[in-house]
């Protein structure tokens, strides 16, 4: 009895193990798909100086900026219904495999696209929660 009562501890034990050993961006970031296409994307924003909670946007796009290489997703620009806008930045990661980025760069590119309405949550960072990041889209 006692051997049994090890193990379910232990086995209880591991996914506060695992969060405090493996690095938080590849175990939050996350996908789903329709065949080859993403559908929806989370776990995006991977800094550390932003809490939650995270704001709901429902918003539509009118430009995007992407990086020097032309690929990569850097920010893009959502207008409110009284018309004024608001940037919002994307979290490039470093730490994940091929795979995910390879997901998560197409993902940015067909889910954000000019004209789109996006829902989805932003990180409210920086003073007084002014810079928004994008921790989720569908």
């Amino acid at each position: 009895m006692f051997g049994s009562h090890v193990t379910k501890s232990t086995i209880a034990f591991l996914p506060i193990l695992a969060a405090l050993v493996l690095p938080a961006n590849s175990a939050s970031f996350q996908y789903k798909t329709a065949g080859s296409r993403a559908t929806e994307l989370s776990g995006l924003y991977g800094g550390e100086y932003c809490s939650p909670p995270a704001a709901y946007i429902q918003r539509k796009i009118v430009q995007r900026d992407f990086a020097e290489d032309g690929v990569s997703l850097n920010r893009f620009v959502l207008e409110r219904k009284n018309g004024s806008r608001a940037i919002v930045n994307i979290w490039i990661h470093n730490d994940l495999s091929e795979v995910e980025m390879s997901w998560e760069k197409n993902g940015l590119q067909t889910l954000i696209r000019k004209g789109r309405t996006i829902h989805g949550t932003v990180m409210l960072c920086g003073a007084a929660g002014r810079a928004l990041w994008l921790d989720s889209v569908r």
